[in-house]
């Protein structure tokens, strides 16, 4: 094997011992493991996906695209908050960025309310999906814009 990995070594199997490392690879195949499956993610993931194939790739980019037009549509309705992301929905995604005024003081409102989002170069970064429900857009838009 070209690495180690924690459960490739004879002794692995002994979670009582996971600190007395012996770096003798198995006998067998399992000399390749080089990492622990997790097999929580995969769960989660396959329901994940079950949900994407439930209600299609078409719609679903449809609704990521009506949250942005209602993102772009709300920043540029505004003086004090400036859009860095393209207005043209044929050139951006469903990740909106804006500029406000201040752009570390409106993260901190975000964050102090609990909305997911980033700050990166002085841009706000929202990224909606489909299952946002509008509401909760509306509330991050009014928390970022300062009225809440």
């Amino acid at each position: 094997p070209h690495q180690v990995g924690w459960m490739s070594v004879k002794g692995s199997d002994d979670f009582t011992q996971l600190l007395n490392y012996r770096l003798e690879y198995w006998d067998d195949a399992r000399r390749f493991e080089v990492l622990t499956l997790p097999f929580q993610d995969f769960a989660i993931m396959n329901a994940s996906l079950r949900l994407f194939h439930e209600a299609g790739p078409g719609p679903i980019a449809e609704r990521v695209a009506e949250h942005a037009d209602h993102i772009v549509a709300w920043a540029q309705a505004r003086d004090d908050m400036q859009l860095i992301t393209p207005a043209e929905r044929a050139r951006r995604a469903g990740v909106v960025a804006i500029a406000p005024s201040e752009p570390a003081r409106a993260s901190q409102r975000l964050t102090a309310a609990g909305i997911s989002h980033s700050l990166r170069e002085g841009a706000v970064r929202l990224s909606p999906h489909f299952f946002t429900p509008t509401a909760h857009i509306d509330r991050a838009l009014a928390v970022l814009g300062g009225n809440e």
